[in-house]
């Protein structure tokens, strides 16, 4: 479940997300927005006010409220179709207005750019290991 997470976190064309899951105490509000993007509110619904929860601690707090895990994977799986489908239909109607060369022109240079960044990148940076407390390294695309 952690991939689809950081997949959101990192590609979503969504600047909020939202859901709602079953937990033992009853249901959770759950939304996270790309401005305060270290945090997720989650809410008890009818029991006071939301409290924020780091983004690293989410799957163990929401375990510990015993939320329904499962479900969560199915909504978080489905956003990632969502965006998905998106970016398809971007490519498919940039295609259209602009043709197909021009857009793999486009796109070649961008993934040229991005192993051309990521191997001058290993040859300045040291190499991480599997005991690092750093999370492993992973490039953006910023916009």
């Amino acid at each position: 479940m952690l991939h689809l997470l950081h997949f959101l976190y990192d590609n979503s064309l969504d600047k909020q997300l939202y859901c709602v899951l079953p937990a033992a105490d009853g249901e959770l509000q759950l939304s996270w927005r790309a401005d305060e993007a270290m945090h997720w509110e989650v809410r008890q619904i009818d029991a006071g006010p939301a409290e924020q929860v780091p983004r690293s601690r989410l799957i163990a707090y929401l375990t510990e409220r015993g939320a329904d895990l499962g479900m969560l994977e199915r909504e978080l799986g489905s956003l990632v179709a969502a965006n998905i489908v998106v970016a398809d239909q971007l490519l498919a109607a940039a295609d259209r207005a602009f043709g197909t060369e021009r857009v793999d022109i486009v796109l070649s240079g961008q993934q040229s750019f991005a192993r051309e960044l990521r191997q001058t990148l290993s040859t300045l940076l040291p190499p991480q290991t599997s005991n690092s407390p750093l999370p492993p390294r992973r490039l953006k695309l910023v916009r």
